[in-house]
């Protein structure tokens, strides 16, 4: 028996895969883009809440800080005339 050649001929038919119809890359490709773009953008918004949420901590705590601390150490500033002077031009 002669050996038998093979040739690469095109099939009259198109090709039937086993799991369904034909791939569609272009679609594919664009579901991929879309999750990576999710996941970037979660990510972005993930760090922004972060960020305004440690400006806006930082802010209170120092706001906080400033109104514990004691006033300077002569005392408030004068309100009134000083002890011992006349109250004002008609007394």
């Amino acid at each position: 028996m002669p050996p038998r050649s093979f040739s690469a001929r095109a099939s009259p038919r198109p090709a039937e895969f086993a799991l369904g119809d034909q791939p569609r890359v272009g679609t594919m490709v664009g579901g991929i883009l879309t999750a990576i773009g999710c996941f970037l953008a979660a990510f972005a918004a993930a760090a922004a809440i972060t960020i305004v949420t440690a400006v806006r901590r930082s802010r209170h705590r120092r706001r906080l800080t400033a109104a514990r601390t004691p006033g300077p150490p002569w005392g408030p500033p004068p309100t009134g005339p000083a002890p011992g002077q006349p109250g004002g031009p008609w007394k």
